[in-house]
């Protein structure tokens, strides 16, 4: 089965979520498409959403959700590998459809109606979008408000503490888990990329077995060909504490790494 290779942009407004049609075709999908050669990921997201739907996006600003594959839904006996990104609208932007769009429209994810079928990655990420809008607080606090311990992992802090629990070391199921139950527990270190882990252990989670010390799992990031440090994954009584990005150099970081950034 041949492989293509996409980018995919996850636009959500007031619980809604964008999906769009392109001429002559029958699935609605998000907005996106192939890469053009010697184009990366989030350069091809860029010009999509430029040529798409008019959207002029910051790559630096957009929120990695990882990589997905699914049936395509144009190209028989073809399979979509999608680099997808969370891209937040401006206030008062209303996509329009351009290019080779025929149309656009704003679906529940829960429960999406429209003209045509889904193509099966957008299924996928409308499931994903749905657990992350139940386990959101019924409240949102007002912009700028801080962050408080028991908020919601974002999809970004989520998407890393997936890939650095995928692996087979001992004790990965059980931090698998308990990762479906954790949620933002505060900053470790003031101003770096260390958050702490709230896991509830009252509901009966397995305990992950004792190890040797340090962290219990570690991931290499890199920019290209240039190391710059370590994503690790802390745990403390069998239960996850806390996740930590270390670099090489004597800065410190504020941000967490792309996922892009993660070396296989």
């Amino acid at each position: 089965m041949t492989t293509i290779h996409v980018v995919a942009a996850v636009i959500v407004r007031d619980g809604r979520f964008l999906l769009v049609r392109k001429r002559g075709t029958s699935a609605f999908m998000q907005v996106g498409g192939k890469l053009e050669p010697g184009e990366d990921a989030r350069a091809a997201l860029v010009r999509e959403c430029a040529e798409e739907i008019g959207l002029v996006v910051d790559p630096d600003a957009v929120v990695p959700w990882g990589r997905f594959d699914a049936p395509a839904a144009n190209e028989a006996d073809h399979t979509v590998v999608a680099d997808v990104f969370a891209v937040e609208l401006p206030a008062g932007f209303d996509p329009e459809p351009r290019a080779e769009l025929a149309e656009v429209v704003w679906v529940d994810p829960a429960a999406p109606v429209t003209t045509h079928p889904v193509a099966a990655l957008s299924v996928d990420l409308l499931e994903r979008a749905v657990r992350q809008l139940r386990s959101a607080p019924a409240h949102r606090p007002p912009d700028g408000a801080p962050r408080r311990p028991g908020a919601p992992l974002t999809p970004h802090e989520t998407a890393l503490l997936e890939r650095i629990c995928a692996g087979t070391w001992r004790g990965a199921a059980e931090a698998r888990a308990q990762l479906a139950h954790a949620r933002w527990g505060g900053k470790d270190h003031e101003g770096d990329a260390c958050f702490v882990l709230d896991v509830p252990t009252e509901v009966g989670l397995p305990r992950i077995p004792p190890h040797d010390g340090g962290p219990i799992a570690e991931l290499e990031v890199a920019d290209g060909e240039t190391p710059l440090g370590m994503l690790e994954l802390w745990v403390e009584d069998g239960v996850l504490h806390s996740l930590d990005y270390s670099t090489y150099g004597d800065d410190t970081v504020e941000t967490l790494p792309g996922l892009h950034q993660i070396v296989e």
